[in-house]
């Protein structure tokens, strides 16, 4: 057993290389993960959510979804791009949600 089992973790950007990693490596830890991007990601690691971070709608959409179906999100990982995004260097982190609120 790790720290992760039964954990509700959102990843975005699961589709791209970071992301659908950490999705895949938080998945075989034992979290329930919930992975958000505007397309699926090759392999299935947990639930696949469509949202495209840069409209707001599909954003509220999205968390929405995981509030109801997640219930209490306990992490969130910042993976998603735009593109086309000139920055080179990738920086993950796993952010510990203390409240269940709307993102915006």
């Amino acid at each position: 057993m790790t720290g992760l089992d039964g954990m509700a973790v959102v990843v975005t950007g699961a589709a791209g290389g970071v992301g659908q990693a950490v999705s895949t490596w938080l998945a075989a830890e034992g979290a329930r993960v919930f992975n958000l991007d505007r397309r699926e990601p090759a392999t299935a690691s947990g639930e696949f959510v469509g949202v495209d971070v840069l409209d707001p709608v599909s954003i509220d959409a999205a968390v929405s979804y995981v509030l109801v179906v997640g219930a209490d999100t306990d992490r969130v990982v910042p993976a998603a791009t735009v593109e086309p995004c000139p920055t080179v260097r990738v920086v993950v982190s796993i952010i510990p949600v203390k409240a269940s609120v709307a993102l915006r």
